[in-house]
């Protein structure tokens, strides 16, 4: 660790990452650097109580949200039970059902006779449904990282949620899963943890958690390991559409999880699910055309309501109702429209006097917290900071606007104001990034750093109808990366992060300007 250079230093210590131990396993973590199970104290509860089940030969029924969080929080649970002796069914929810689980679903249960429930990715916003199991002697196991009420919650069930680790991790349900996991099979029998952690990696670029402890873990390890998948339909999914390249996080984002969300949007959650787990290439071949299939029929619609949404009545005010658009879509949307404004939306379809929909907000708004105020108003709602999703009847619609149009709404700039560390960029040489990919990847909680250097000249020719900006200070001379502002021609300090990118076969190095270096049009 000793010969780490000083600009490395700055910046990990601005993380908090001080000791030589914390830079190895920051810098390299590995497997072995995953916490331990009982982080979430509960886990080992609900351990003895699935293996209690198995041992009695009860009845489990898993119970999963339809996206790829809940998808694969379950696939950990199947995984495990797969080859116990020991009866269980399975079920995940669409987008085109209510958030909360409606109560007449215990009738269902007793009727066949499941003794113990596990729910994925779902559950801790359902008290009424929880409150009837607990009255009719059905055990849940609620595996959650939605925001809840913990009061409200019934005592007799085994809650595994990150507000329960004094650790404060940031876990997405896949991650509580797999925590879950680790501890059930160390009642059996070894197991590496590589042979599936891809699963995890996906879940958790999925979700908005911090990409720091077991998570950064799980997406680093994902990103070594994801050509060479032991899950055959991932393998197939990876080697279609992301071919021979280096994989980057952005690729995972961009081409491999919308496709694993989409079947859920349209009612077919169990597709994916299918895709994970199938063993035969022919089957997998199938179930991937049906994937792309929905896929594109998403990609379609989404791009047609985007095109026209500027135009659309409530725009405005971030209000945006439907008539027409497919519900299960509104979130994309609304994250679309959260990435380009950088203020919360609300989107919503309706349906005769039904109106349901999601919610999206930057980093620095709470949403989930400034909705929760008016929570009588919707039928139904839940989610976490910053995404919620929700139902209300029409009737209400009136006072729902008028409270979110009345929400302040501040310091939401996207622009980053602070640095982490001085690098001249007269000292700007290619081997500094080998130790910039060693911070990666980049997500919440983990953004890349920001660099000053003073006394920068900077300069802009036409290229065309495009300005390009360069930043010269001594010999040295670097292209700049500024989207949807301009600079002055002028000497001054400049808030940065260097990148590398590969043009017609040649390395070039690229100052994306940040902060206070931007003037807006």
């Amino acid at each position: 660790m000793d010969n780490i250079p000083k600009f490395l230093r700055e910046i990990l210590y601005k993380k908090n990452i001080k000791n030589q131990r914390e830079i190895q396993k920051f810098l390299y973590p590995t497997l072995n650097d995953l916490s331990q199970p009982n982080i979430i104290e509960t886990i080992e509860l609900a351990s003895e109580e699935i293996i209690k089940s198995i041992e009695k030969k009860e009845k489990i029924f898993i119970y999963g949200d339809g996206d790829i969080d809940g998808i694969a929080g379950v696939f950990f649970i199947l995984k495990f039970l797969q080859d116990k002796n020991v009866e269980f069914n399975y079920y995940l929810t669409s987008r085109f059902e209510d958030y909360e689980i409606e109560e007449e679903l215990v009738d269902y249960f007793l009727k066949e006779r499941y003794k113990l429930i596990i729910l994925v990715d779902i559950g801790v916003s359902s008290y009424k449904f929880l409150k009837r199991c607990a009255e009719n002697n059905l055990k849940v196991i609620v595996i959650d990282h939605h925001q809840t009420e913990i009061e409200y919650l019934p005592e007799k069930h085994i809650y595994i949620h990150p507000i329960l680790s004094s650790k404060g991790i940031d876990f997405s349900a896949t991650g509580l899963s797999l925590k879950l996991f680790q501890d059930l099979v160390s009642n059996y029998y070894p197991f590496s943890l590589s042979d599936y952690i891809c699963i995890a990696g996906l879940a958790t670029l999925n979700e908005n958690v911090k990409l720091t402890d077991d998570n950064r873990i799980f997406v680093k390890e994902m990103m070594k390991n994801l050509k060479n998948s032991k899950i055959k339909g991932l393998n197939f999914l990876v080697s279609k559409y992301l071919n021979d390249r280096e994989i980057k996080v952005e690729d995972i984002k961009i081409k491999i999880n919308p496709k694993l969300n989409s079947p859920g949007r349209f009612g077919k959650p169990i597709v994916s699910l299918h895709l994970l787990l199938e063993e035969e290439e022919k089957e997998i071949e199938n179930l991937l055309k049906e994937i792309e299939q929905l896929d594109r029929k998403r990609y379609q619609i989404i791009k047609k309501v985007t095109k026209s949404i500027e135009n659309k009545y409530g725009f405005e005010n971030r209000f945006i109702i439907f008539d027409d658009l497919p519900e299960s879509l509104c979130g994309i949307i609304s994250s679309r429209l959260v990435e380009r404004f950088n203020l919360p939306f609300l989107v919503m379809s309706k349906k005769k006097d039904i109106i349901k929909g999601s919610g999206r907000a930057p980093d620095n708004f709470n949403l989930y917290e400034n909705m929760k105020k008016i929570k009588d108003k919707f039928l139904s709602f839940g989610g976490h900071k910053n995404a919620i999703g929700f139902k209300f009847n029409v009737k209400d619609k009136e006072e729902i606007e008028n409270y979110w149009k009345n929400l302040k709404i501040e310091n939401l700039s996207k622009n980053q104001e602070y640095f982490d560390t001085i690098l001249d960029i007269e000292d700007i040489k290619p081997e500094i990034f080998e130790y910039l990919n060693l911070l990666k990847p980049y997500g919440k909680g983990n953004n890349p750093p920001v660099f000053l250097s003073k006394n920068v000249l900077i300069k802009k020719i036409k290229k065309g109808n495009e300005d390009i900006y360069w930043a010269k200070k001594g010999n040295s001379i670097f292209e700049c990366k500024v989207e949807k502002n301009k600079l002055k021609e002028e000497i001054r300090d400049i808030f940065y992060t260097p990148e590398i990118k590969k043009i017609d076969g040649y390395y070039k190095i690229i100052l994306v300007i940040r902060g206070p270096s931007l003037e807006e049009f």
